[in-house]
């Protein structure tokens, strides 16, 4: 136990909050992992790229500025925090990837009108493939995974729907997610969908995963969340940010924990 204990990163938690509900937390993230191979894949390869973005003219994303696994090869690090990077990287990066994905198809819209080909042709494509999806990554990956095994034993945020939709549609982007028609609900649905994902996976990073990383460039896109990152070498200074706070996020844990499984001095 002594040797979980000390790592950097897992260690910090299990110090705070005790064996069971790190193992049940911090497990249970790793259900979604099929989600997110399915959306890497076959919608944003196959049915993003390669279909609609040629057939509606829309720019091409490189996928390699967005899902950036370079962490894990930090110093310092157990092989069980480093699995943790590769994990958080590569969720991350394809859940901006798709928001960005989603706000061009809004975007196009508005420029192509609800009578061209191409827009029937993408409406019919997100009514039989993408919509299905998205309401298994909402019902399976949201309400399940992070709403009830993840968040709950690590006293994480949850996001409300209604307010991701309220503070979409109240800001000078509205005009792309109205709801003139059935496309228009459909991309709207996604984008809550996609948002409610960018902001549990920022409460997972924030406190699994928060070390910056070493890629860097104007083509890279990084979540907003992690301005709040450690550098590479401030391992420790990490690890007593974890112990003490249990995330880097703007938004700490809903439980303060006033009596720590084991403190960190034992």
């Amino acid at each position: 136990m002594k040797i979980w204990l000390d790592m950097h990163i897992v260690g910090s938690h299990l110090r705070r909050l005790g064996p069971l509900r790190v193992t049940i937390g911090g497990g249970s993230m790793y259900l979604s992992l099929p989600l997110f191979l399915f959306a890497h894949l076959v919608f944003i390869e196959l049915l993003l790229n390669r279909i609609l973005t040629p057939l509606l003219g829309l720019q091409k994303l490189k996928t390699t500025n967005y899902i950036v696994l370079d962490r894990h090869r930090t110093k310092g690090l157990s092989r069980f925090d480093k699995l943790n990077c590769v994990f958080c990287g590569y969720a991350n990066g394809i859940s901006v990837l798709l928001n960005e994905k989603i706000c061009q198809l809004a975007e196009r819209k508005k420029e192509l009108g609800s009578f061209s080909p191409s827009y029937n042709i993408v409406l019919f494509i997100i009514v039989a493939v993408f919509l299905p999806f998205m309401v298994v990554v909402k019902f399976a990956g949201m309400n399940i995974i992070y709403d009830i095994l993840v968040s709950r034993p690590l006293y994480m945020h949850r996001t409300r729907t209604k307010d991701i939709k309220r503070k979409i549609l109240s800001t000078g982007s509205a005009d792309m997610f109205n709801q003139n028609t059935l496309f228009d609900m459909l991309i709207l649905h996604s984008k809550i969908i996609v948002i409610r994902l960018i902001d549990a996976l920022e409460q997972i990073e924030s406190a699994w995963c928060p070390l910056k990383h070493k890629k860097v460039g104007e083509n890279v896109k990084y979540p907003l969340h992690h301005r709040n990152f450690f550098e590479p070498d401030d391992l420790e200074a990490m690890r007593s940010s974890l112990y003490l706070n249990g995330t880097v996020s703007d938004k700490k844990p809903l439980v303060e924990i006033k009596n720590p499984a084991y403190p960190l001095d034992r």
